[in-house]
C-alpha cells in the first residue's frame, strides 16, 4: 500500500499555526493536487510528507507505517523542486543517474533505467550536455527524469512548472500524467495554478489558511463547490455570489425577486425568511433581449472581450456580477437573465457552506467518484455539496 494519511496533523512555528488539524487521505497510486493561494500551507504539507518538515502534533501514515520520526531518506519518496536543483557540473546522464549510484545499483541497471526515462521524456541526444546548455523546458524534464528514475512509491512535486512559459507548461502537464500512468506512484503535486490542478489531479485538495476547504474530483470542485471560498477561488472569471433573502418561494435580490421552482423549494423550504447566498458560474448566465417568465432584468455597465467569449458586467443586489457570453452586447443596455435552476448553487449566509442540491440535479455523470472525499474546514460530517464521503 502506498497511501498517505494525515490524522489531526498540525504544524506551527513558535506560536504561529501553519497547518491546523489536517485530516486527509491520499489513496495508493492516486494523483492528488494541493491547491491554494500563497501561504495556505500546501508546500508545508508536501514537505511534511517528504520528511523535510517535522509535524508539531498528530500522526502521519505512509501505507500502514507511522512516519512521524522516520528520516526523509527512509520514506521512499522522490521529489521535484520549483528550481530543479540540478548539479551544474554534471551532465544530463550523471544528474539523472546520481541517486541510483548513491543507492549502489549495478552499472547496467543504471544505464537501463536512465535510457528508459530519457526515451519517455524525449531527452535523447542531450545526455552529455551540462544544465547550462539546456533550455528551461529541458532542465525541467531532467529534474523530472532524476525523480522518476528512482521508481519511488511516492512522487512529490513542488510547483515544478512555474518557471516555464504557457506552451511548455501545457506539454509538461501531459508528460506528468503520462509518467503517472506508466509507474503509478502516489503522486502529490503542489500548485497555485487552478488549470494545472484541474487538468492533472484526480483529486484536488483546496487549502486556505492551513485548512482544507474541499477535497474532491475536479468536476465537483468546479460545479458543486463546498463553500463560498471554493466557489470564488475556482474559475476564471470566478463564480458570482450574491446575497439574497428567502421569502417563501421568492428569493429577494434587492429590488428584484426570483420565484424558486419545486426542486429548490425541497432543499431551501422551511428555512423561513433568512439570508442565503446565490452562486452561479459566469458561463451559466444567458442574457437575452426578451423577458421570459423568470427573467431578471440587468443593465450592462461594462464589457470586455476575451476572444472566444465576451464578459458582460452588471450589478445584482449591490454585487458586481459577470456573464460570459458568446455574443457581443452593448454597454448600458438592459437585458434579461433567463435563470437555469439546474446551474445554481446556494450557500448559508452565516457559515458560507453549500446548502446542497436537489437530488434530481445530480446525474450519474456528475456524481462524485466512489472514493472521493469532501472535507469542509471545521466540519467532520458529510458535506452535501459534493456527494462524496468524509
Amino acid at each position: 500500500m502506498k497511501s498517505i494519511r494525515f490524522e489531526h496533523v498540525a504544524k506551527h512555528y513558535d506560536k504561529n499555526p501553519v497547518i491546523k488539524d489536517l485530516n486527509l487521505t491520499m489513496e495508493s497510486g492516486e494523483r492528488v493536487v494541493l491547491l491554494g493561494p500563497s501561504g495556505c500551507g500546501k508546500t508545508t504539507t508536501l514537505r511534511m510528507i517528504s520528511g523535510l518538515e517535522d509535524i508539531s502534533s498528530g500522526n502521519l501514515y505512509m501505507g500502514s507505517r507511522l512516519v512521524n520520526d522516520v528520516e526523509s531518506g527512509d520514506r521512499n519518496v522522490a521529489m521535484v523542486f520549483q528550481n530543479y536543483a540540478l548539479f551544474p557540473h554534471m551532465t544530463v546522464f550523471k544528474n539523472i543517474a546520481f541517486g541510483l549510484r548513491t543507492y549502489g545499483l549495478p552499472k547496467d541497471e543504471i544505464k537501463r533505467r536512465v535510457a528508459e526515462v530519457v526515451r519517455i521524456l524525449e531527452l535523447g541526444g542531450l545526455e552529455e550536455r551540462l544544465p547550462r546548455q539546456l533550455s528551461g523546458g529541458q532542465r525541467q524534464r531532467v529534474a523530472l527524469a532524476r525523480a522518476v528514475v528512482k521508481r519511488a512509491d511516492y512522487f512529490l512535486l513542488d510547483e515544478p512548472l512555474s518557471n516555464l512559459d504557457a506552451q511548455l507548461r501545457m506539454q509538461a502537464r501531459k508528460e506528468l500524467v503520462k509518467l503517472h500512468e506508466i509507474y503509478h506512484p502516489t503522486f502529490v503535486y503542489v500548485t497555485h495554478d487552478q488549470i494545472e490542478a484541474m487538468t492533472i489531479g484526480q483529486k484536488v485538495v483546496l487549502m486556505y489558511k492551513g485548512e482544507v476547504q474541499m477535497a474532491d474530483n475536479p468536476y465537483n470542485i468546479y460545479h458543486r463547490p463546498a463553500n463560498v471560498f471554493t466557489a470564488r477561488f475556482i474559475g476564471s472569471p470566478p463564480m458570482n455570489v450574491v446575497e439574497g433573502t428567502l421569502e417563501g418561494r421568492r428569493l429577494a435580490l434587492g429590488g428584484l425577486g426570483l420565484e424558486l421552482n419545486d426542486d429548490w423549494m425541497e432543499v431551501l423550504g422551511g428555512r423561513g425568511a433568512t439570508k442565503v447566498k446565490l452562486g452561479v458560474r459566469p458561463e451559466s448566465i444567458e442574457l437575452s433581449a426578451t423577458c421570459s417568465g423568470r427573467g431578471l432584468p440587468v443593465t450592462i455597465k461594462y464589457v470586455e472581450n476575451y476572444g472566444n467569449k465576451v464578459g458582460a458586467y452588471f450589478d445584482l443586489n449591490g454585487t458586481e456580477c459577470i456573464a460570459a457570453l458568446d455574443q457581443d452586447v452593448a454597454q448600458g443596455r438592459t437585458l434579461y437573465w433567463d435563470v437555469d435552476f439546474r446551474k445554481l448553487s446556494f450557500f448559508d449566509a452565516g457559515t458560507d457552506l453549500n446548502i446542497g442540491y436537489p437530488e434530481g440535479y445530480m446525474t450519474r455523470g456528475e456524481a462524485a467518484l466512489p472514493d472521493a472525499e469532501v472535507l469542509l474546514a471545521g466540519s467532520a460530517g458529510r458535506a452535501e455539496a459534493g456527494g462524496g464521503r468524509s
